[in-house]
């Protein structure tokens, strides 16, 4: 799918993990966290990422619900320590953006790593 613009969503957002997953990667974090992503068996597609020592950390997000009743879905919340969201096959890059979208969201704190961020 391309938007208008001729600028694929996709992309993007497959841009946005990347980017952010790059900045989080000092020598130490990768070794013991990191993002997992799955397919499902219902089918559909799932997300983890690990929050913990990134400035995202301690950010929460109750959990979000889209349902149009024909095969198009998609959950997604955090706990502080983790994201977490799974999506229908064709919403990965929605999926992928609403994860952009938490966090690189508004300035949170210091700035440095591992502080805690405010409540989207």
């Amino acid at each position: 799918m391309v938007a208008p613009d001729g600028r694929d969503p996709g992309t993007n957002a497959l841009a946005g993990l990347v980017r952010w997953y790059r900045s989080q990667c000092d020598g130490d974090w990768e070794h013991e966290y990191g993002v997992r992503l799955a397919s499902l068996d219902n089918p559909g597609w799932h997300i983890e990422v690990d929050l913990l020592e990134t400035d995202a950390e301690g950010r929460l997000m109750p959990k979000r619900r889209t349902d149009d009743g024909q095969g198009k879905w998609l959950v997604a919340w955090s706990d502080g320590e983790m994201f977490r969201a799974s999506c229908d096959p064709g919403s990965l890059p929605e999926m992928l953006g609403l994860f952009q979208e938490f966090v690189f969201h508004e300035a949170r704190g210091s700035g440095s790593r591992g502080a805690a961020g405010a409540v989207c």
